[in-house]
């Protein structure tokens, strides 16, 4: 997930091109200029800045000046006790029980109070019900997700936040609320999965129960949730100690990035590709919506994305944000496709093998609708997800699905013909058909008539995603004999490749634009974020102090 998850400096890229001169892209915003200023700091900057007055200071780091209430809360873990104090006492747990026990969902008490790893025997007799769980979880109880977070029951947790069973507004008897609660768990899992889908979550850290004690309190420093809050805040300090070659880098970076940026025009062209990974699309949404929260309600992110290509996961996410989904329920949709489609293998402890393909179907129709055509993605956008055409005996070909097709198709004079030249006609497919095609991975599901995953050509459908752009604007051109008036490459602001990637294990050294950025050779998601928010701000005319 985003708050662990690390990057390789090839993971996920920034590239840029140039535009005539002209206003910027957006509305203008007053503000200063000085963007070197710290005037702007993040929830997740003031954990940051909390963590490390509690953290043996390492040699050459920089810390940042505190503001007042970052100060308080520090002086408030300092005073406390090696030791924290425990509020939740053995009446209440036994109340949450109880209540837990109480009607109809007594029959269902187990699959809040134990994994379903360590719950074997209870599954298997309600196997129905386990492999729908949103049957188990639909009428779940404050006092219910109380009892799953002291139980460790991540898997309650995650249903609940699909089922919208979350209230950043609960609070227990004592005052406590859920952050209160994780932290005293020491689970790492419970705590990260808390921060992840609790709307607010860092505000819940700073919020004092009746005894004053916020959650922060309750943990001791250097214990592995104080390290989970560490990675989580996502803060880079420099060292002292920074090669002097890679500080020359990082300047003409900026440098080269601020030449640019004073070229764009409100015409140039944000491109945005999302690589396929299976269940670590997660990752991608997590970014995607904290880039979203960085810029703010009014400027959303997505809406300014111009051209999204995705394969595999990305496909799925492309098409689930361009069906005017918000951030948050396509998590939930994506987090509610994961678990029926793997339910079998998880819950009924099947062996490994090829999952159900009519289930995964199914749940596509539901999610899309079974009638929805591309051309009803967002038309502001063009979206397109990758597959592989199985063409003769063995041979694959590279197959898009598009939500767009060539515009000058609309005039019988044209030279070419966009179903000549692969551009079908988007009111004929599907948007449920398209993603069960670039989804349907060897091995896991079974292949969809002629065609299988877009992985098979293109993990990574960034290159794919500058072939097409470029070979529609020029086939464009010359069927409108030039009358478009526009240079494709000049046309394009910035190109975000979204990488799902894998935690690093080994130190690598690659040689990329984003690498160059860093003196880490492993690379936080959220400081990745940031730079690209900041970026995009610009294009967008304005400024965000990151």
């Amino acid at each position: 997930m985003l708050s662990t998850n690390r990057l390789s400096s090839s993971d996920s890229n920034i590239s840029y091109g140039s535009s005539s001169s002209g206003s910027r892209r957006g509305r203008s915003v007053s503000r200063s200029s000085d963007i070197t200023d710290l005037e702007f700091m993040t929830s997740k900057e003031r954990l940051f800045d909390f963590i490390q007055r509690n953290k043996e200071q390492e040699y050459g780091t920089h810390i940042e000046p505190l503001c007042p209430r970052i100060k308080r809360i520090q002086t408030g873990l300092q005073s406390r006790s090696q030791t924290p104090p425990s509020d939740v006492e053995e009446d209440e747990l036994s109340n949450l029980e109880r209540l837990a026990k109480k009607g109809s969902k007594k029959k269902f008490f187990e699959f809040f109070r134990k994994e379903p790893s360590e719950a074997k025997y209870e599954y298997a007799q309600h196997n129905k019900a386990a492999s729908n769980l949103d049957t188990v979880f639909k009428d779940m109880e404050h006092n219910q997700v109380l009892l799953s977070i002291h139980n460790k029951n991540v898997t309650a947790l995650i249903y609940a936040y699909i089922l919208d069973k979350f209230d950043k507004d609960y609070r227990d008897s004592k005052g406590n609320n859920y952050l209160h609660w994780g932290v005293r768990t020491e689970d790492e899992y419970v705590v990260k999965t808390l921060l992840l889908f609790v709307e607010n979550s860092i505000a819940l850290l700073e919020e004092p129960n009746n005894k004053g004690k916020t959650p922060l309190d309750y943990i001791e420093p250097n214990s592995a949730i104080f390290e989970l809050l560490n990675r989580y805040s996502g803060k880079i300090y420099e060292s002292d100690e920074i090669d002097a070659e890679k500080k020359f880098q990082n300047e003409m970076i900026d440098k080269l990035t601020e030449e640019r940026l004073e070229m764009i025009t409100k015409e140039s062209k944000i491109l945005v590709s999302l690589d396929g990974g299976g269940i670590r699309g997660l990752c991608t949404l997590q970014m995607l919506r904290t880039l979203d929260d960085i810029m703010g309600p009014e400027y959303n992110f997505w809406d300014n994305v111009d051209w999204t290509y995705g394969t595999s996961t990305g496909g799925i996410i492309s098409c689930l944000l361009s069906t005017k989904n918000c951030f948050h329920n396509a998590i939930k949709a994506y987090l509610s496709i994961k678990n029926k489609v793997f339910a079998d293998a998880k819950i009924s402890y099947l062996s490994l093998g090829t999952y159900k393909s009519n289930t995964v179907e199914t749940l596509l129709k539901e999610c899309y609708g079974e009638n929805t055509s591309m051309s009803e993605l967002d038309n502001r956008k063009k979206v397109a997800v990758t597959s592989a055409y199985k063409k003769g005996n063995n041979d694959l070909k590279l197959y898009l699905f598009r939500n767009f097709e060539l515009e000058s198709d609309k005039n019988e004079k044209t030279k070419f013909d966009g179903k000549d030249l692969g551009y079908m006609d988007p009111k004929e497919e599907k948007v449920w058909r398209a993603v069960r095609c670039t989804s349907a991975a060897p091995y896991y599901f079974e292949s969809f008539g002629k065609f299988a995953d877009g992985a098979l050509f293109c993990n990574n459908p960034s290159l794919e995603l500058m072939t097409d752009y470029f070979r529609y604007n020029h086939v464009e051109d010359v069927n409108t004999n030039g009358r478009l008036t526009i240079n494709p490459a000049d046309d394009i602001a910035c190109l975000i490749s979204f990488g799902t990637s894998e935690a690093a294990t080994t130190s690598t050294d690659i040689d990329s634009t984003l690498h160059l950025l860093y003196d880490k050779k492993e690379i936080n998601i959220l400081e990745i974020v940031k730079r690209m928010a900041r970026i995009l701000f610009m294009l967008l005319n304005l400024q965000c102090f990151i």
